[in-house]
């Protein structure tokens, strides 16, 4: 975290009003090795984004009494790092909106020598975070995102008043914002009864149907082969005669057979489709108290 103060400022100035004098003095001047050392370091500073630190070792080797080469290289650097740093300035109030003032200003964990409302500070561009505490309010911390170059980021910074403190506890934050008024009451809401399902499935229809087709035809065919066989005149060796009796009471045995497996096909699926009724429990009696707690409302006692 870097940032530049109104005194660094000042005395960034006063290094630059003075560089010139240095020069009556060869004892003062600024040797060889110390301008290469300012140069290098302003540029490593610079590739790692701390700009603020790099302007500072800029302004070393950018005086006119290191060689001329590493001026001219180091002034043209301290330019660009001038107009990449970010600025922000806070404006500190209460709940209310009301403008707080010497309100203390930290950014990044270190505290500022600057008060809110603050004049724009410089600093490198990032993610920062700022926070603001005041006596007698809470401290309120937020991130900040400046990008390169940005000039003049408005923070505002919204403290909270402290209640009175209850007993030996410390003091506790009020909003003075209203909170919302509770109902009075809320009614339970029953829980919904289940009911069991009525519905026939349409496959039960035509297997009733041929069922009652087969027990019909077991009782015509019987009662036509039955006819039959006492019509008989030549006696129970008259083949010709026989047969379409036999023929009648076959087709009466087939009738049954299949009116029973289809009566029995429709009794199984109206079986397997039935569901049992749902009762209702127990333990939701008429004060609807699980229902109350299903919908995330307070129950009787």
């Amino acid at each position: 975290m870097s940032v530049a103060s109104p005194r660094s400022r000042q005395a960034v100035c006063v290094l630059m009003a003075t560089s010139a004098t240095l020069s009556s003095g060869p004892s003062l001047a600024l040797d060889k090795a110390a301008c290469a050392a300012a140069a290098e370091a302003g540029q490593r500073l610079r590739n790692r984004g701390q700009l603020v630190a790099a302007r500072e070792q800029l302004i070393v080797c950018a005086s006119p009494e290191c060689p001329q080469v590493v001026s001219q290289d180091c002034t043209g650097w301290l330019g660009e790092v001038q107009r990449s740093l970010a600025t922000f300035a806070v404006r500190a109030h209460d709940a209310s909106g009301a403008p707080l003032h010497e309100v203390t200003v930290s950014l990044d964990g270190t505290v500022l020598p600057e008060t809110a409302p603050t004049a724009p500070i410089e600093v490198d561009p990032g993610t920062h975070v700022v926070s603001c505490a005041h006596a007698g309010f809470a401290p309120s911390e937020r991130p900040v995102l400046l990008a390169e170059g940005e000039r003049g980021l408005a923070i505002d910074c919204e403290l909270v008043a402290l209640g009175p403190a209850a007993g030996n506890g410390p003091p506790v934050a009020t909003d003075a914002r209203p909170a919302p008024v509770p109902p009075s009451s809320l009614a339970a809401v029953p829980a919904p009864i289940a009911t069991p399902r009525t519905s026939v499935p349409w496959v039960v229809w035509p297997l009733a149907v041929l069922g009652a087709a087969g027990a019909a035809g077991f009782v015509g065919f019987g009662i036509a082969g039955r006819n039959e066989e006492n019509a008989l005149t030549c006696g129970p060796y008259c083949t010709t005669e026989v047969d379409p009796a036999k023929t009648k009471f076959a087709l009466a045995d087939i009738s049954l057979v299949v009116g029973a497996v289809a009566l029995g096909g429709a009794a199984l699926v109206l079986l397997m489709n039935a569901s049992p009724s749902s009762a209702v429990p127990a333990n939701a009696s008429a004060s609807g108290a699980p229902a109350a707690r299903r919908q995330g409302l307070p129950g009787p006692p």
